[in-house]
């Protein structure tokens, strides 16, 4: 046959429910890996993932900031790049974006940049005391972070950054590089209950290495030869890089119910009222960032329930935090926001003992669980039964059924107590 007629294989279809699926799954896995007071780190790093933002953790030293991106961006190692920069005052650009080759300009008087083993060169980037940076590197990482291009022209491949630091710029030279990172964490220590689940975990085994310099299989063999197997990373369903651009595609063109809009604006009035100005380009973003978390969600459409996750995007500084949450409080959530709340304070004890208690362990406290997880289900259909729109019942019945199925485990690991 002819080779310009040979038919032309294409690529498999996507199947988009399918993605979203094992991205849940892994957010799940993470939480109960690090604790579920970090959930909300792990869904904002989805979302900032398929809608091409930024992302902000703060706190104090040792709370595993880097960690927590790390273990996360390894879901999508196949086709993906991961790279990592830690900058201080004396960080220059050619240290971190790109540098100069030297050779080439002395045999042909040209400048040619070189950006291999820089952080310009990954999809995912993570920028630790990312708010040290200053001069040209300063200027230098706003366009990169922005317009995704770098000196020379290069066009870097970046889908999202994600910046840490211990503290914030002293005065406003970083305002602007701040304000490039749309969704924001303060975090802090964890609580009693999660620390002391946490410390149960590690009890088992010994924390693990750095992601980036070691496979699932390597830690395992490392910790079998070193008797301290039981406290590895979790399995992560891979997310390829052209499942990621699909689902980018579908959330970039993603419903918003008018009655968004109409809150959004509306609580731009409200915290301007009290001090904390949010520009008109950020209050426009909140609209991608929420398109992101319907997605993830499984809604038809962003609806006034998603709001909720605005108070990790509307502060500037840890303190304005409070007024935040209070402005998003006068703007009505509809019924899925408290039916989605009521799940997630069901189910986050769960999730965390799964991944943090063995098998025996396990057993021991799945009745409890399930007692928990029971009322929870009884509550939403005794407050939201007879008036849930037609349009928002499906989406109940789903947070119903993951109550269901997180109820039959733990019941089916009580009875072989």
């Amino acid at each position: 046959m002819n080779a310009a007629l040979a038919p032309v294989e294409s690529a498999p279809a996507i199947d988009l429910a399918d993605v979203r699926r094992r991205l849940k799954a892994n957010r799940n896995a993470l939480a109960g890996y690090f604790s579920a007071e970090r959930a909300d780190i792990f869904l904002g790093l989805d979302a900032c993932a398929l809608a091409r933002h930024h992302l902000y953790i703060g706190g104090p030293p040792g709370l595993a900031k880097s960690l927590i991106v790390e273990t996360w961006a390894h879901q999508f190692t196949a086709g993906a790049l991961y790279r990592r920069e830690l900058l201080t005052r004396q960080t220059a650009e050619t240290d971190v974006l790109c540098y100069l080759d030297v050779p080439a300009f002395a045999k042909q008087g040209v400048y040619v940049y070189r950006y291999d083993g820089k952080i310009t060169e990954g999809h995912f980037a993570f920028v630790d005391e990312a708010f040290k940076a200053s001069g040209s590197l300063l200027n230098a990482l706003l366009t990169w972070l922005n317009e995704r291009t770098v000196r020379g022209g290069y066009r870097s491949p970046l889908v999202t950054a994600i910046a840490a630091s211990n503290e914030f710029g002293e005065d406003d030279t970083t305002a602007a590089l701040e304000d490039r990172f749309l969704v924001r964490f303060w975090i802090d220590r964890l609580g009693a209950a999660a620390r002391l689940a946490f410390l149960r975990g590690r009890a088992a085994g010994s924390c693990p290495p750095s992601l980036e310099y070691a496979t699932r299989a390597e830690l395992e063999a490392a910790q079998r030869e070193a008797g301290t197997a039981g406290s590895v990373p979790p399995s992560l369903a891979p997310v390829t890089l052209a499942e990621l651009e699909a689902a980018q595609r579908e959330v970039a063109t993603f419903p918003v119910d008018d009655a968004v809009t109409v809150a959004l604006s509306a609580l731009s009035d409200a915290l301007y009222g009290i001090g904390i100005e949010v520009s008109d380009r950020r209050i426009g973003w909140c609209v991608e960032i929420l398109r992101a978390i319907a997605w993830l969600d499984g809604a038809d459409c962003v609806d006034v329930d998603h709001i909720d996750f605005l108070s990790n995007v509307l502060w500037r500084r840890p303190e304005d935090k409070p007024g935040v949450d209070a402005a998003i409080a006068t703007v009505d959530r509809g019924v899925i926001g408290e039916v989605r709340r009521l799940c997630e304070t069901a189910l986050a004890p769960y999730h965390e003992a799964r991944a943090n208690l063995d098998a025996a362990a396990f057993r021991a406290v799945a009745h409890g669980h399930a007692t928990r997880i029971h009322d929870a289900a009884g509550d939403i259909r005794d407050r939201f039964g007879g008036r849930v729109p037609e349009r928002l019942r499906p989406r109940v019945r789903g947070y119903l059924a993951e109550l269901r199925e997180a109820y039959e485990a733990c019941q089916e690991a009580a009875r072989t107590l």
